[in-house]
C-alpha cells in the first residue's frame, strides 16, 4: 500500500513539474528576454471612507511586456520582491520566443502582454529587470 501511495505521489509530482515546460512550435528561432515596464500599482485593500481597511496587505503591480515581433509570444515570467540595501525592489524578467514569421509579418503596432504581480509591500518601490542568460538558439 505504501508503494502504491509513493508511486501515485511520484507520478503526480512529475506531471506537475513537466507542465512548467514550454513547448516550442514550428518556426521558433530563439528565446529572448523581453523589455518590461510598470504601468500601474494599486493597494490590494485600499482604505475606505471610514478609515477602515481589510486584512490584506500588499500591492497589485501591472507590468507591460513588449514583444520584438508581430508573431512572437511571451512564454513566461519571473517576479521576485526583495529588500536590497533597505530599499524595496521588484525584480522581474519576461521570457519570449521569436518566431521566423516575425521577420516577414508587418503589424500596425508591436504586440505587448500585460502581467499582474502581487508584492507584499505598500509604497514606492524600484523596478529592476533581471538578466536572462539562457538559451539563445533553438535547434529543431
Amino acid at each position: 500500500m505504501k508503494n502504491l501511495i509513493a508511486l501515485i505521489a511520484l507520478v503526480f509530482a512529475q506531471a506537475t513539474f513537466a507542465s512548467n515546460f514550454t513547448q516550442l512550435e514550428k518556426g521558433d528561432l530563439h528565446i529572448y528576454s523581453a523589455d518590461a515596464k510598470v504601468l500601474s500599482s494599486s493597494l490590494l485593500c485600499p482604505i475606505n471612507g471610514s478609515g477602515m481597511r481589510c486584512l490584506a496587505y500588499g500591492m497589485n503591480v501591472k507590468i507591460q511586456v513588449k514583444l520584438n515581433g508581430c508573431v512572437d509570444r511571451m512564454v513566461g515570467h519571473v517576479a521576485k520582491f526583495n529588500m536590497i540595501d533597505g530599499q524595496p525592489v521588484l525584480q522581474f524578467r519576461a521570457i519570449a520566443v521569436m518566431n521566423e514569421m516575425s521577420m516577414r509579418a508587418r503589424c500596425v503596432r508591436m504586440p505587448s502582454e500585460t502581467v499582474n504581480v502581487m508584492i507584499p509591500f505598500e509604497g514606492e518601490f524600484a523596478f529592476e529587470q533581471m538578466d536572462f542568460t539562457g538559451m539563445t538558439q533553438v535547434t529543431m
